[in-house]
């Protein structure tokens, strides 16, 4: 909210963003918020410039953030993130896939674009961890078809998830 008192325009970024949106236990060390002039803002404030659609903001009365969508894709470029803000956004059903291909192309040229569209690729098997991410990766290499991951496994827990299933052809080892 401290954002808002220096420019009611600012929009929210980022991890702050994602804290408020989706990810409730995110560290936040420095909030970031897009601005349209330049602005200087005290320790641990960070004020970009940056245009951002309005179809990729959401709004209350007081405060003005990036869609879960979008900032899943920021928090991409964040080295310690990397790919677990698309992970989270869909492990928590804040958007889709499709949700962050269109955040995606409502921003062209933003730096780190080519980043996030290889990120977003490499996700579209939807994997929650990078952990699974890397798994997918190696699936698609090896040539395996016919997986699929994070099924309802079932059980009486709900929510609870098969990691991935294989079908019965790779389970026997034939092909």
């Amino acid at each position: 909210m401290a954002v808002s008192r220096w420019d009611r325009d600012a929009v929210l970024m980022g991890a702050a963003a994602a804290r408020v949106s989706f990810w409730p236990g995110i560290a936040v060390g420095t909030v970031t918020a897009s601005c349209l002039h330049q602005r200087r803002g005290p320790p641990g404030y960070r004020f970009v410039r940056d245009r951002i659609p309005v179809e990729l903001l959401l709004r209350d009365n007081v405060l003005t953030l990036t869609c879960p969508a979008l900032t899943a894709l920021d928090l991409t470029l964040m080295p310690q993130i990397g790919g677990n803000g698309i992970d989270t956004a869909l492990r928590t059903r804040a958007c889709t896939l499709a949700d962050m291909r269109t955040a995606l192309e409502l921003t062209p040229g933003r730096p780190g674009n080519q980043h996030r569209a290889l990120l977003l690729s490499d996700s579209r098997d939807e994997p929650w961890s990078e952990a699974e991410r890397l798994n997918h990766r190696l699936f698609r290499q090896a040539g395996l078809t016919g997986w699929r991951s994070n099924l309802p496994d079932g059980s009486a827990h709900a929510g609870s998830r098969e990691q991935t299933k294989l079908p019965p052809h790779l389970l026997s080892g034939a092909r």
